[in-house]
């Protein structure tokens, strides 16, 4: 699968736009099967307490451990940043990405929560502490204590769960290559990872490159270590970017803005200062270990451009003006999209 995806995301991104529709419509229709298939079999006594009192380890329950969850969790929520880094292939991201982010958003919050309900509904919450796949014990808890047989949903359930993971998979890596691909723009990568396919005009060295890195971390690394610092390292990256709204609000307030945050000058730094207190709040409350490998790695981060990347930032010599080559490329890009498209039709 991973071959399939790698393939994908080399060849076209408009293939993989439609391979990622398609996987995520049969992931949605898994779980749409699972709620209404469920939501007659809700049992109220697993429903107390709905909060469960805390352990003594302020990680395991009550709500310090909601808070915790929301940690390990976060990495769910990924896919929405990831929306903004495909930004070069939107013909009118000013519009697009605001619905997009926005939309899918509210629509996964929303079947994120039924779901749950649901899922806590059909068995006590204690019985998930000892499973990988939650989903599938909701089933067999109904299926014993009904005497009704769904193994077809359980089957489904786990379709979903492999559909899932393929499409977190594929937005990760497009995400994260788009990523590469801007920062080389910029300088604060080597030019290589810019240079673009001249047949699949993809950005192939950093697919390519992201494609072996995540392959050999995914073969050597524990999953929950890998899923932790996936959390935390994309919660410092949000904080970061609250930041730098901040910064530049008052650093550079003439600088071309195709996205703004309404409010005006003031009334609208409300929203960065929050988002910097929760993104705080949840690193604060992962693990002591994974905050240290966070360190590291963010020292890692350092290096590379204290000794690159500030020497060679052309956004870092000339902030003004790169603004405006980046939107006559963005232009570019488009024009290149668009003819390629036209093209392979």
């Amino acid at each position: 699968m991973y071959i399939v995806l790698f393939i994908h995301l080399y060849s076209s991104i408009r293939q993989s736009a439609w391979f990622n529709t398609f996987v995520v419509s049969i992931k949605l229709l898994v779980i749409l099967i699972f709620i209404f298939g469920l939501c007659g079999y809700m049992y109220p006594p697993n429903y107390h307490p709905y909060i469960p009192p805390n352990t003594g380890d302020w990680h395991y329950f009550g709500v310090s451990g909601i808070f915790a969850a929301a940690t390990t969790v976060f990495f769910s929520y990924i896919g929405f940043d990831a929306v903004t880094t495909a930004a070069l292939e939107a013909k009118n991201p000013q519009r697009d990405l605001p619905v997009g982010i926005i939309g899918s958003l509210t629509i996964s919050t929303i079947l994120y929560l039924v779901f749950c309900t649901i899922m806590t509904g059909a068995a006590k919450y204690t019985d998930f502490l000892h499973s990988s796949v939650p989903a599938v014990v909701a089933v067999e808890q109904v299926e014993l204590r009904t005497g009704k047989d769904f193994t077809w949903l359980n089957v489904l359930v786990c379709l979903g769960a492999v559909c899932g993971l393929t499409s977190v998979l594929l937005i990760n890596l497009l995400g994260q290559s788009r990523v590469f691909f801007s920062m080389a723009k910029d300088g604060l990568l080597p030019q290589v990872f810019c240079k673009v396919h001249p047949k699949f005009k993809t950005p192939y060295i950093a697919t390519l490159t992201i494609g072996f890195i995540t392959a050999v971390l995914a073969a050597v690394l524990p999953v929950d270590l890998l899923g932790n610092m996936t959390s935390v390292g994309t919660l410092l990256a949000f904080f970061v970017v609250h930041v730098g709204v901040i910064v530049m609000r008052f650093t550079r307030p003439d600088a071309p803005r195709r996205f703004k945050i309404p409010g005006g000058k003031y009334f609208s730094l409300i929203f960065p200062l929050i988002g910097m207190f929760i993104s705080v709040a949840l690193i604060a409350l992962a693990e002591v270990t994974t905050i240290w490998r966070l360190f590291v790695w963010m020292g890692i981060g350092w290096v590379i451009y204290f000794t690159y990347s500030i020497r060679h930032s052309k956004f870092n010599k000339d902030p003004v003006g790169h603004f405006h080559q980046v939107s006559s490329d963005r232009n570019d890009h488009v024009q290149e999209f668009e003819v390629a498209n036209h093209s392979s039709k």
